[in-house]
């Protein structure tokens, strides 16, 4: 299969380094799915200006494999916006410890909703 990347305005959103092995030197899933969540809801929380829960997760094909102390960063897109929610596209690109290429290893889409303090939907507040 082979992999799309997201368009060059895709903004670089969380990176992490040195990811925790699960066995046979690969990482767990749930490491980079954490990761994603982490990236996803900062941009959301930026787009929305204000708190945001993930309510779905869709499209999450792994391509490769990232391997225990691949550096990994995650790029954020919005593909779609509503009046209390959003959907960010989020990649994860993993590099190798010693160098080299980086490498699209996973993708999905993340949907979130704005929150108010009492957890209520609230609309989206864009600039």
């Amino acid at each position: 299969m082979q992999a799309r990347a997201l368009r060059p305005s895709a903004v670089p959103t969380a990176q992490a380094c040195h990811l925790p092995a699960a066995s046979a030197g690969a990482t767990d899933a749930g490491a980079i799915m954490s990761a994603m969540n982490a990236a996803g809801a900062a941009a959301a929380t930026e787009t929305t200006q204000g708190p945001v829960v993930a309510v779905a997760v869709s499209r999450v094909v792994f391509l490769q494999q990232a391997e225990a102390g691949d550096e990994i960063r995650c790029h954020t897109e919005v593909v779609r916006l509503g009046t209390a929610s959003l959907t960010l596209e989020v990649e994860v690109w993993a590099t190798r410890r010693d160098g080299g290429e980086g490498r699209k290893v996973t993708g999905a889409q993340i949907t979130y909703i704005a929150v108010d303090g009492d957890g209520r939907p609230r609309p989206v507040l864009v600039p």
